[in-house]
């Protein structure tokens, strides 16, 4: 009887023992801290994808962009072309520096680290008058345009040279003497031009070589090049990422620098010296 009374006398125990509570906030710990890593790592996913995304999308924007610009070198209205005009007498190599279809600023005669700068030059299909007229013409379908997207006129060449100022690639426009600049593509590294020299009259390059090595400008029937672009934003690679730039050459880059970079290229054939 005293047995039953003191074994009915004790009280069932409740809750959590210490070592309970800590082997449970452990395991919340390391659950927590799991999230907290797969969180960065998907975020620093995202960035690199992002970015990657941006940088193909502005290379083939700036191929397109330098594609288009380039091949109105030498372009010579239907005007000119029916009055027997010869490319020559439109646009004279030899002796009228400034209305040379397409020439560089670089007179090295071996591919130079330092960027190109290009210039091409065309003519219109407008008057002057109808471009100064007030208010001043809209471009129509059909109307030759600057790389900036004014009007070109016709019977007087107009400019256009593409550079790198800083890392933007921008287009220097002249027009009837009033030049306007404007950037086109930003994170672009470097900008490099090789000429394609036709050495047999045959209308294709036999071989691509910087302005200082071609023998006669007269026989460039086609220009190569090469772009290199990084992402704008650093810290996008978890590791300083290898890459092959405009030299064909891999270098490498230092250690806090988290930036993806690829060099685009092109060949582009112009037009209008093969007609």
């Amino acid at each position: 009887m005293n047995d039953m009374m003191i074994y009915g006398s004790r009280k069932r125990q409740h809750g959590l023992t210490l070592v309970e509570i800590m082997v449970a906030l452990t395991l919340g710990l390391v659950l927590i801290a799991g999230l907290l890593q797969l969180f960065v790592g998907t975020r620093q996913t995202y960035r690199a994808q992002e970015n990657l995304s941006r940088l193909q999308e502005n290379g083939r924007y700036a191929l397109e962009y330098v594609n288009r610009t380039l091949r109105l070198s030498g372009y010579r209205s239907r005007e000119t072309i029916e009055e027997g005009e010869t490319f020559e007498d439109k646009f004279d190599v030899s002796t009228n520096t400034d209305q040379r279809p397409i020439w560089g600023a670089d007179d090295s005669t071996s591919p130079d680290p330092d960027p190109d700068t290009v210039h091409v030059s065309f003519e219109g299909e407008t008057t002057l008058s109808q471009i100064n007229a007030s208010p001043p013409i809209s471009s129509l379908q059909g109307d030759v345009v600057d790389c900036l997207g004014r009007v070109a006129p016709i019977d007087l060449a107009s400019r256009n040279t593409l550079t790198l100022a800083g890392t933007d690639l921008q287009c220097t426009s002249i027009i009837n003497a009033v030049t306007s600049t404007q950037a086109i593509v930003e994170g672009v590294e470097d900008f490099q031009v090789l000429y394609g020299e036709d050495t047999n009259g045959n209308g294709v390059a036999n071989r691509y070589v910087p302005e200082g090595s071609v023998s006669d400008m007269n026989k460039v029937v086609s220009v190569r090049v090469c772009l290199l672009l990084r992402t704008e934003e650093d810290n996008v690679a978890v590791e300083p990422s290898t890459y092959v730039d405009c030299q064909g050459t891999n270098p490498l880059p230092t250690a806090t620098d988290r930036r993806f970079r690829r060099a685009f290229t092109t060949t582009i054939s112009l037009r209008n010296r093969l007609l």
